[in-house]
């Protein structure tokens, strides 16, 4: 098919949209400030920063992914206030005459009394209400929860409204009753495909790196696509602009080190981090304990450099690289290998043709392979997986006035799934599955009035495997009822082209496969309503209900033989599925005891063609309930307690019914398969887990932070139930497994 037409009318739809509005809203005397807001002791910049008018509270904006803001006054006298998280706010009174642009450059100092908190003082009240469902991640939320072993990005995550751990051992993200490879994940913009190390344990984003998450839980924007559900968009830190400095961790699990500073024209940061896991499993394989790894180790790297290319330009390389590598011994002289690695890489060029233009050009590469591998008799038997994937963007967003926000862009790139199985170095099967794909959008984001204020946009997907090309409207309307409290509703059309082929405990095997001429993409309907209100300096409440419908969901039929001989379509099994929930979120941002309550109500279902009798039936993530309470105790200047609370009803699973044992007529016995009631039929226990932790920090020699971290995971050891294993051979025929026991951890930090 050629898409051509689609890139060239969604340009012209642009076009028209601007030719429209720039004349219309442009027409005034008004005057403009603008500048880059920064952090004071490193020169870095502060992202989404929040910028308001005193005298018109309802013009705030925030600056942009460098820093950069720009805000249309009135002529007269205003008094500006410049806040970002953990930083202390500025105030700055200026005069401005008609048609006059001032540049103001403001560096905001970090907040002493109150950096060590989980949440800090909060912003000025500002009418840049986020979309609906989404939400950005404080830094020093994610660095200050009690968290297990460590911090981590989506273990944070995982305690928002709208967010489920599907257990102790996994950090797959399950928004809104999705799986995880409906939940697009994006570092600096680049795919990742396996976002997990340690087998779904934990991220692997390095939190030393993280300048900022965004969480799209639903309805996102058009800017986004390919995933039925939700977006994860993690940046990636630039760098100090002013200064050299760094900081080393150690931790039982990990440990990491990075180091950042200016260069001649611009700046750089790398991080890198690996498990130290490797003395703990020695001990253990000392005092002969069963089921520990031969080997067991991970690693990523980040790198990042900037360039100024002077005042109008801005350059970005980046890179990233992680590995994890497992040997584990199996009966009978057996072995089981598997390692698996993510690579990203990308180019960025970010131009400011004017206060009110600027465009975005990037390239990038994501790979992704995973080589399990069995060893037995002398033989083995391997199977390697990889994805590769080639993309090309272009993005535009026009700011014609202060209440017109236009964008559009353009993509293309090429994914390729490669499935190769070896038997003794001879290669017994191939299978590469090439997928050419492009996409265009545009989006308009307009304040009406003070009250008023919508986002429309359309996104078109083309996709070679099978030759789709699908259209995906997105609509959102804010209604602010006053100040500090706004109404919100959102709708959206989302196409999801590839299927994650996974386990849901364990991370390693992923497989992913796209559609074709009989595999039809994936689509879902989303609706979502809001409401939020920052009902004083200290506390802001969110509630939010949602539906997504989900079509079309193709996912690999597990009784469905080899791939060898088999049409591509019979490898799959079709349905649809629905969600929906209510969110609930309460939250205390300063003060000596802050944090914050999520709620969630919620179900999912799913009906797939021959499973449970053609009925619906709840997937292993589905859960009614779902709470987490986060406290923040400041003791004193050096000494702060955190703690973390999480209850959630239990999660289905099916129960077998019985089981047949035969015996032949030399009484050898050998069990028949299990035969199981009703899919998802029945409920585990409850699940309830209380974390806590205390910290401390201190200054060596007046310029080195140190942080000492102690933490108790799981405090009263609830013995939570993973899942049931049967055997009706034995007396007792069911044996609980399950989630991790008391688990005492301590890290020491130091930073430069």
């Amino acid at each position: 098919m050629n898409y051509k037409p689609l890139v060239g009318s969604l340009w012209a739809m642009l076009f028209i949209i601007s030719s429209g509005t720039s004349y219309a809203l442009d027409g005034n005397d008004k005057g403009t400030i603008s500048g880059l807001i920064t952090a004071a002791a490193s020169g870095e910049v502060l992202i989404a920063a929040t910028i308001v008018v005193n005298d018109r509270p309802n013009s705030g904006r925030t600056s942009n992914s460098r820093g950069y803001y720009e805000l249309s006054l009135e002529p007269g006298t205003h008094t500006i206030t410049f806040s970002y998280m953990g930083y202390e706010t500025w105030q700055e009174e200026i005069e401005i005459m008609a048609n006059e642009h001032q540049f103001i450059d403001v560096s905001l100092y970090p907040t002493e009394t109150l950096l060590a908190d989980l949440l800090v003082q909060a912003p000025p009240v500002s009418r840049d209400v986020p979309s609906p469902g989404t939400i950005q991640v404080p830094l020093q939320y994610m660095n200050s929860t009690a968290s297990l072993l460590h911090s981590d990005v989506f273990r944070s995550i995982q305690l928002l409204p709208g967010v489920m751990a599907s257990s102790d051992f996994s950090s797959g993200l399950h928004i809104r009753g999705g799986s995880p490879d409906q939940t697009l994940v994006l570092v600096d913009g680049v795919t990742v495909y396996n976002p997990t190390h340690f087998y779904g344990f934990f991220s692997t984003f390095n939190p030393d790196i993280v300048d900022r998450v965004t969480l799209h839980k639903g309805t996102y924007p058009a800017s986004y696509g390919g995933r039925l559900g939700s977006v994860v968009d993690v940046s990636s830190r630039q760098g100090y602009d002013s200064n050299t400095g760094g900081s080393v961790s150690l931790g039982l699990l990990s440990s990491r080190a990075s180091i950042q500073g200016p260069h001649g024209a611009g700046s750089y940061m790398v991080a890198f981090r690996r498990s130290t896991l490797e003395p703990t499993l020695a001990v253990l394989r000392n005092i002969e304990e069963d089921n520990i790894p031969d080997h067991f180790h991970f690693y990523d790297l980040n790198a990042s450099i900037n360039f100024n290319a002077g005042s109008k330009d801005h350059i970005r390389l980046s890179l990233y690289n992680s590995m994890d590598d497992l040997s584990y011994p199996l009966a009978g002289e057996r072995q089981f290998t598997l390692s698996y690695s993510n690579q990203t890489g990308a180019f960025n060029w970010e131009r400011n043709y004017s206060d009110h233009l600027k465009s975005t050009i990037s390239f990038s590469a994501s790979r992704y392979q995973n080589k399990p591998a069995f060893a037995y008799g002398g033989s083995t038997r391997n199977k390697n997986n990889d994805v590769a994937d080639y993309t090309g963007k272009a993005d535009l967003a026009w700011k014609p006035n202060s209440r017109t926000h236009l964008q559009s862009g353009i993509s293309a790139g090429e994914m390729t799934f490669n499935i190769n199985e070896f038997d003794d170095k001879a290669n017994i099967f191939s299978s590469s599955i090439p997928n050419t794909y492009a996409a265009a959008y545009v989006q308009a984001d307009q304040r009406l009035t003070d009250q008023w204020q919508a986002s429309a946009g359309i996104r078109g997907n083309w996709y070679s495997g099978g030759d789709y090309l699908r259209m995906e409207p997105r609509v959102s309307v804010d209604y602010h009822l006053s100040p500090r409290s706004t109404l919100q509703a959102a709708a959206g059309r989302y196409y999801q082209f590839v299927s994650l082929i996974t386990s849901q405990s364990f991370s390693g095997f992923d497989i992913w496969l796209s559609t074709a001429d009989q595999v039809p993409p994936s689509y879902s309907n989303q609706f979502s309503l809001g409401y939020k209100n920052k009902f004083s300096k200290s506390y802001e409440f969110e509630m939010d209900v949602y539906y997504r419908s989900m079509k079309d969901l193709f996912e690999m039929d597990p009784f469905a033989g080899q791939l060898p001989g088999q049409n591509y379509e019979d490898l799959f099994y079709y349905g649809e599925g629905y969600a929906a929930g209510l969110e609930i979120f309460l939250s205390k941002y300063s003060g000596i005891f802050n944090g914050f309550i999520s709620y969630t109500l919620g179900t999912t279902q799913k009906r797939i063609e021959g499973v449970n009798g053609n009925l619906f039936y709840p997937p292993k993530y589905d859960r009614l309930h779902d709470l987490n309470l986060v406290t923040n105790l400041r003791l004193s200047d050096h000494w702060k307690l955190s703690s973390v609370f999480s209850y959630g009803s239990g999660q289905p699973y099916t129960r077998p019914l019985g089981g047949l044992l035969f015996v032949d007529e030399l009484e050898y016995s050998r069990p028949a398969p299990l035969v199981v009631g009703e899919v998802n039929g029945d409920r585990l226990p409850a699940y309830h887990r209380l974390d806590v932790g205390v910290t401390r920090r201190d200054k060596l020699f007046n310029s080195i932070e140190s942080e000492l971290k102690l933490e108790v995971i799981n405090v009263y050891s609830r013995k939570n139930i993973w899942f049931y294993s049967y055997s009706f051979a034995d007396e007792e025929p069911r044996e609980a497994v399950t989630m991790l026991p008391l688990i005492p951890s301590v890290t020491y930090s130091v930073s430069f």
